[in-house]
This record gives structure tokens, C-alpha cells and sequence, in this order.
């Protein structure tokens, strides 16, 4: 007899069976770890074991710190017996230190060595070694692999809790240079001769930096000549401009302003207020003709920052970051923003709305969200003006309408931006009592019919449409089984994979699957094959056996090959005959029927 050396299915399917169990084992272990990890009696008592204001505690005779993003996280290298911070420094938080190191977070920071000092924006000497030690927190790169192996040794207690967020360290000099903090930024710092953005160089920043403020600032500075520390990421020497460590493609100019905008991720934005190039986190947002008017911050009922030129509208679209065109007529030309997000011409209203689309039960979550341009549309005559009896609130009165324009936002509960006062003589009872109103009052006015939604008409829309998350995700597991399915494919063929139903052994028939019964080949009376339906899928081969006592086994399926979606009967039948040829070899007696 010669024997049957290729692998087998037994083998295969037990291994992918240990793998998969060997997984969710892995997988169960991580999850009770992280659990039972919790050291819950640390959380009620916080703020009983914090060392002055930083972000350490000494806890049972141990050292941990606070890590945004990953929790109490214990220092095991550090002496709580001799452990300091800087007592009274709110900006040094992150930074400890004992006998024998300094630390930023759970980190030791090479070489420096006691007593440090603060030198502000994060950098710390001790004479000859300067490092940047971030206030902020990031995520570690490849998260998910090192997070798990992370674990997995911490469990087997050969390496230390993993952390999933660090405190970047950096290595400014180690050469006694020194070091100083600008005041005006929380970011950067000089040597004397370079200058640094939270320790990294920016190269061609010479003499001096500055970082170029928000319109507020701006405007205080014109009127009261206040500096104020800046929280700008754009800076400039007085000739050229930087985002961060990176140099623009433009010229200072003093009336280059920033602001921020939040709707649905939140950017900063490098514009000018006479008109000109317009960047969004340092990136050139210059689709067409520059120079372009930035219209306005406002995000009360706007889900879009625009921006205008002589040739349109354009609306920035945070999902593919980039610019995108709205309309090819400049609607807002000669308009000017009379309270924040709304527009006026003298005889016209021009103003936002916006719309989101969610997802339902089986693919929740936000689908896309959309801007309106809309105009108001009334019968009124005359002009828009403010109506002075209505004091603080935005009270717009054209002819004889009165209008509120809403500055509590669709965050608030409040759909529409712009309501008609139907009762001037209710409305103006109500003010003189409750005074301000907040989205509870506006909401009870509009409850009452005091407020009635404005007739408007839509000039045109910016849409932002999400990702499909479910649909990605659906993706993503069809082509893992798909890859699983063609690894096994190639596998099973190059390394010639028995798939027969059963495999033929010294005095044994055992079954080619996961559990792989044996079946004494002296006790076998029979063994019987038929062909049936297999679904829509085609036909199958089914085999038993017939013990000599009479007992009957159970029906094992089979395809005349491993690797076909469809079988047919005259495939199958040919696979029936090779594996009675088999049979008949060993003496075992065999029987096709028919169904």
C-alpha cells in the first residue's frame, strides 16, 4: 500500500480552528485585562494623591500620571520617595523628576538631569541639555499592532502598562546653547538665531517671528495697541508668512488676519481683509482668481466656510479638503454682514440654513450636511435698518416688518435663522420683562406664534457628503474574505490539499474534516454514495457508511473538487468512481444510488 502523504483537511481545519480559538481567547484576555486593570479606588481619590498642580500623583507608595488618552498610567521607574514637580507652574504639568530622572509623562528624557528649569512653551533645561517636552498628548503611530502586543506582554508581566498617547519629547541642543520662550505664542521659541515651532527649526524664519493674530486681537491692537498672546498656528518675520514650520506661498501683508471655524471639524483660516489669498490649516485653498473676500466665521447656521471672487461663490469642503465652486454669480457683491452670518445689501436679506442627513438604525450616523444660501422674500418696502427699542437683540425692522435674526444656532434647537415678528406690541411686552433671549425663549415665541418662520427662496446649496462608514466597513470584511478565500485557494493548490471525502489509512477509513472519525476498515460492510441538491448552488455528492452490525454513519458531503461553485452530476459521478476504485483496492465494498 502505498501511502497518501499530501496534506489533508484534517489538518487545515484544525489549524484555522486553534487560530480562531487562539484569537478570541487573545481577544478575551485583553478585554478582562484592560477591566480588572482598573484601579478604581485611584479614580475616586484623585485629587487626594496629586503632587501640587502637575499631572502626577503618588498613590500606595507608587508614582502615576495623568496621560490624556490613556488614563492613570504607573512610572515604575520612578522614586516616589524623592519625587518633585514644579510646584506652582501650571504650563510645566507634564514634567516630574526624581534622584535619578527626569520625566516627561511616563517617559524618561535622556541625559537631562536635576535641577531643571522652565523656560516656557514646553522647553526644559539643566544648563547644557535643552528639551521640548509637549503640554498635548498624540496618538502613537501604528496604535492598534503595538497597543496589542503592548498588552499582551504587559499581561505576561515583561513590560509595563501600554500607553496609547505620549507627550512628543524632543532634543533641542546639547550644547549649553540657550534657550527663550516668545511671549506672544505658546509655540515659539529662539536660540538667538533660529527659530523654533514646539522644538522643531522653521527654517528661513531670521530676526524676528510673530504670529499673526485673530480679527479680534487685530482690532484691539488698532484701537487700544493691546498684544495679547496668540494661539495662531500662522506666523510671519514681517516679509514672509509660515503655517507652523512651513512656508506659504505669500507675502506679509498687515491686513492678514486668522480665525477658526468649528462645523464639523474644526480649521484655522489665513485670510486677508482686503482681499487676497485665502489658506486653511497652511494649505493654499486658491481654486480660481485670487484675490478672494472671506465672508464670514459664523457657523450659527452656516455648516461652510465661503469665500468670494469676481467669478463666484466658493465653499470649503472639510471631508475632501478643498475648495469647491457654489455659483458662478457673486451674489453677495455689495453686500455687507449686518449681524454674524447675515447679509444686507440696503433692500435685501441674504443668510444660511442648513440641513444635515443621519443614517438610520442599521448605518446610523451623519450621512452629509448642506448649506443654503437663501434671500428673504418679502412684500415689505424701503430699507433694512437695526430697531433701536429692541436694544442688544438682533432686531431688524424693512418697512413695516420686524425681523429676528437668530443667533443661538441650529446647535441650539432653532431650525430657522430668520423669523417674522407677527405681534410688535407682545413681543415688545416680553423683552421689556425677560430681557436677552435664549434658545428656551426663542423656542417659546415661535411656541406662541410671536415668531413665525420667514418666507425665503434658495439661490443655491454647498453639500459636504460623509464617507459611508457602514458601507466601508462591509467593503473592508467582503475583501478580507475574499483574501482569506484566495490565500486558501492558492494554498490548497500549491501544496496539493487531499479534498477527498475521506482519507484511507493503514487499517482505517477516516473522515477528511475537522473531527476526522476512523471507521475500522474490517468492520465496514458498505459504503454508500448518492448525489443530491445542493440548493441553487448545483449538485453534491453525499457518502455513508455501513457498519457489518448494520448501524448506518452519518452523511458526509463532498464536491468532485474543492474549488468549484457549481458542481454537476457528471463531475460528480467521475469523483464517485475514482474513490470506489479506491475502496475496491482495500476490499471495501461500495454502492452508488440513485435518488
Amino acid at each position: 500500500m502505498v501511502k497518501d502523504v499530501r496534506p489533508n483537511m484534517i489538518l487545515l481545519s484544525r489549524i484555522v480552528m486553534i487560530s480562531l480559538v487562539g484569537i478570541i481567547v487573545l481577544s478575551l484576555l485583553l478585554l478582562f485585562s484592560s477591566i480588572s486593570d482598573k484601579d478604581y479606588s485611584l479614580e475616586r481619590n484623585i485629587d487626594n494623591h496629586r503632587i501640587g498642580v502637575s499631572n502626577f500623583y503618588n498613590y500606595k507608595g507608587k508614582i502615576y500620571v495623568a496621560i490624556p488618552g490613556s488614563g492613570h498610567v504607573e512610572i515604575p521607574e520612578a522614586d516616589p520617595l524623592t519625587f518633585e514637580v514644579f510646584s506652582q507652574n501650571n504650563n510645566a504639568r507634564q514634567i516630574g523628576w526624581d534622584k535619578s530622572h527626569v520625566f516627561c509623562g511616563d517617559e524618561i528624557i535622556p541625559h537631562l538631569r536635576t535641577p531643571i528649569t522652565s523656560l516656557g512653551n514646553d522647553l526644559f533645561t539643566d544648563g547644557k541639555m535643552t528639551y521640548y517636552c509637549a503640554w498635548n498628548t498624540e496618538s502613537k503611530e501604528s496604535f492598534a499592532i503595538s497597543s496589542i502586543i503592548g498588552q499582551i506582554l504587559y499581561i505576561l508581566h515583561l513590560n509595563k502598562k501600554p500607553t496609547y498617547y505620549y507627550h512628543p519629547i524632543k532634543l533641542m541642543a546639547d550644547d549649553g546653547r540657550k534657550f527663550f520662550s516668545i511671549k506672544s505664542s505658546p509655540f515659539i521659541s529662539t536660540d538667538g538665531s533660529s527659530f523654533y515651532y514646539q522644538g522643531e527649526r522653521i527654517e528661513g524664519a531670521k530676526d524676528s517671528l510673530f504670529p499673526i493674530v485673530s480679527l479680534k486681537d487685530y482690532q484691539d491692537k488698532l484701537k487700544h495697541s493691546i498684544t495679547s498672546t496668540s494661539d495662531s498656528h500662522y506666523f510671519s518675520n514681517g516679509k514672509q508668512v509660515f503655517y507652523k514650520t512651513k512656508l506659504l506661498d505669500i507675502p506679509y501683508r498687515n491686513d492678514l488676519v486668522t480665525g477658526s471655524f468649528s462645523s464639523w471639524g474644526s480649521f484655522e483660516i489665513l485670510y486677508s481683509l482686503n482681499g487676497g489669498k485665502i489658506f486653511i490649516d497652511g494649505k493654499d485653498l486658491n481654486p480660481d482668481t485670487s484675490p478672494y473676500h472671506l465672508l464670514t466665521l459664523s457657523d450659527t447656521y452656516s455648516e461652510h466656510v465661503f469665500f468670494t471672487n469676481k467669478n463666484g461663490v466658493y465653499f470649503y469642503d472639510n471631508e475632501n479638503k478643498k475648495a469647491r465652486k457654489a455659483s458662478s454669480e457673486n451674489v453677495f457683491k455689495n453686500y455687507k454682514e449686518i449681524e454674524e452670518g447675515y447679509f444686507s445689501n440696503g433692500e435685501d436679506l441674504l443668510f444660511f440654513l442648513s440641513d444635515e442627513k443621519w443614517g438610520r438604525r442599521r448605518n446610523p450616523g451623519l450621512k452629509s450636511y448642506t448649506t443654503k444660501v437663501c434671500m428673504l422674500q418679502t412684500q415689505a418696502k424701503g430699507t433694512w435698518h437695526k430697531w433701536e427699542e429692541a436694544g442688544n437683540l438682533p432686531i431688524w425692522q424693512k418697512g413695516n416688518e420686524w425681523y429676528f435674526l437668530d443667533y443661538n444656532g441650529i446647535r441650539q434647537g432653532i431650525k430657522e435663522g430668520v423669523y417674522r415678528i407677527t405681534n410688535k406690541e407682545t413681543f415688545n411686552a416680553r423683552t421689556e420683562k425677560e430681557g436677552f433671549f435664549y434658545s428656551s425663549k426663542v423656542e417659546k415665541m415661535i411656541n406662541e406664534g410671536i415668531f413665525v418662520p420667514a418666507n425665503y427662496q434658495v439661490l443655491f446649496k454647498a453639500k459636504t457628503q460623509l464617507a459611508d462608514k457602514f458601507s466601508s466597513d462591509l467593503l473592508w470584511i467582503l475583501l478580507i474574505v475574499v483574501v482569506i478565500g484566495l490565500s486558501t485557494y492558492f494554498l490548497l493548490k500549491k501544496f496539493n490539499f487531499n479534498t477527498d471525502p475521506f482519507i484511507l489509512e493503514e487499517n482505517t477509513l477516516r473522515i477528511n474534516n475537522f473531527i476526522g472519525k476512523r471507521y475500522p476498515i474490517y468492520d465496514i460492510h458498505n459504503v454508500l454514495f448518492s448525489i443530491g441538491e445542493r440548493g441553487q448552488n448545483g449538485l453534491i455528492g453525499k457518502i455513508k457508511i455501513i457498519s457489518r452490525n448494520g448501524k448506518t454513519s452519518s452523511e458526509y458531503r463532498f464536491l468532485s473538487t474543492l474549488f468549484v461553485l457549481s458542481d454537476t452530476e457528471e463531475a460528480i459521478t467521475k469523483k464517485i468512481k475514482e474513490l470506489q476504485k479506491e475502496l475496491a483496492r482495500r476490499g471495501i465494498q461500495s454502492q452508488l444510488l440513485k435518488e
